[in-house]
């Protein structure tokens, strides 16, 4: 496939920062409180030899913010973004459906995008809490990604302190990551990340350049499977000649590994009622890092004209796995029932798959405590608890789990997530 990116300009129209307020009122100077406005006109052209249409995104991007003037140390920021096409929407935002294009990331949007206090009681200490942009020495583990029209912001506390010996030291604590995809898009998991993950950086001056050593302990608890850890040192070394060519080098190793939910249990569930359980760190059928091009690994053997349905990640063995099939029968199992069938296997049963039960339509990890939803072909939605649900051993045919009518088939089941408006089920 031949792929031909063409970004023609991005001109910023405006920036602003207006003066409001300069005193004094106390011992320690007061800074000056400023109006934040900047306006963007991005135009892209992708030309990708996959579609047959190219895509041209006009997008136009507005932030404005205002600043509070330093009392005493303390200052606060808080800025608004919004982001909307101009002239026609001929690209795939990846939220406004026009998949006949190539992707443009620079969906409409508007959303908050810093909001944070600072305390900075002197020049060599700082401390910053609340929504704000995150960029670790050259961005390549974190930044704003800049060049997109929606910035990526973090939920997080800074702290950065310069000792008296030239020692830069700096931590981060990320809560959320609100991500270049916009705050309104449809996909949520695109949108945001919910994380605890510690940032960790020491350099120092040495010679020519600065010597940086870092650490990223990064927990994505939206993507688990994506947690991993950092280590690793950067050397940039540079020297300017007016009179002549001057030169820029920089040297860096980092090593990645597991950290967190990275060695987590993965269930892996077929419509023929196989299911599959390996640990994700196993040393010999585990699931290794790979580069975003390769093939992958075998997860699970398939008979013909199965598939995989579900992919779920354990915390503990005592958790339980319900299974529906599409004439409306299911059950619980506890994990624990099952066994480590190894990845790349046909697996154990999970239910079994019967001309009274059909194939296997959905299958979710849940508690005794959750509420699902069952979803027919017909369009009738159930709600019921998990706790009346019967939990039986792997290899049985399940209860009733659904009245359908002729014709009509189960279609899925889904967890309900409660939130403080939604009235619990009347008994």
């Amino acid at each position: 496939m031949f792929k031909k990116l063409l970004i023609v300009n991005t001109v910023s129209l405006a920036l602003l920062a207006t003066p409001l307020i300069a005193a004094e009122t106390s011992s320690k100077t007061a800074s000056e409180a400023k109006l934040l406005f900047d306006a963007r006109l991005r135009i892209e052209t992708v030309d990708d030899a996959a579609f047959i249409e190219d895509a041209k995104a006009n997008t136009f991007r507005v932030r404005l913010g205002y600043r509070t003037a330093a009392h005493d140390g303390w200052s606060a920021l808080i800025e608004v973004e919004h982001t909307s096409h101009l002239f026609g929407e001929d690209f795939n935002s990846t939220a406004n459906g026009n998949v006949a294009y190539p992707v443009v990331v620079d969906p409409d949007n508007t959303e908050l995008n810093q909001a944070y206090i600072q305390y900075a009681p002197s020049e060599a200490t700082k401390f910053m809490l609340g929504r704000q942009t995150v960029m670790v020495d050259n961005q390549r583990f974190f930044g704003n990604v800049g060049w997109r029209q929606n910035e990526q912001t973090f939920d997080a506390l800074n702290v950065e302190h310069r000792f008296n010996n030239g020692l830069n030291f700096r931590y981060s604590y990320l809560d959320r990551v609100q991500r270049i995809f916009g705050d309104e898009h449809p996909n949520q998991n695109l949108a945001r990340w919910q994380l605890n993950t510690h940032l960790l950086s020491l350099n120092h001056a040495v010679g020519l350049g600065t010597l940086t050593g870092y650490a990223h302990f990064i927990d994505n608890q939206t993507l688990p499977l994506s947690s991993h850890q950092n280590i690793g040192v950067r050397y940039v070394a540079k020297r300017d000649n007016k009179d002549a060519l001057g030169w820029l080098a920089s040297a860096e190793y980092a090593k990645q590994s597991d950290y967190a939910n990275g060695s987590n249990d993965i269930v892996l569930v077929s419509n023929g009622g196989k299911a599959v359980w390996f640990s994700e760190n196993d040393e010999k059928n585990g699931v290794r890092p790979m580069g975003r091009v390769t093939r992958g690994v075998r997860g699970m053997k398939l008979a013909p004209k199965q598939q995989v349905l579900s992919l779920l990640i354990a915390d503990n063995d005592q958790q339980t796995v319900l299974v529906a099939t599409e004439n409306g029968f299911g059950k619980r199992t506890v994990l624990a029932d099952f066994r480590h069938s190894g990845r790349g296997t046909q697996g154990v049963k999970a239910i079994a798959v019967s001309e009274r039960n059909g194939l296997v339509v959905a299958a979710k990890l849940v508690n005794e405590d959750d509420e699902i939803m069952l979803i027919t072909t017909g369009g009738v939605l159930i709600r019921t608890r998990v706790k009346e649900i019967r939990e039986l051993g792997r290899a049985t045919q399940g209860v009733k789990l659904i009245n359908l009518g002729e014709g009509e088939k189960l279609s899925g089941l889904e967890k309900i997530v409660e939130t403080d408006d939604e009235l619990p089920i009347e008994e």
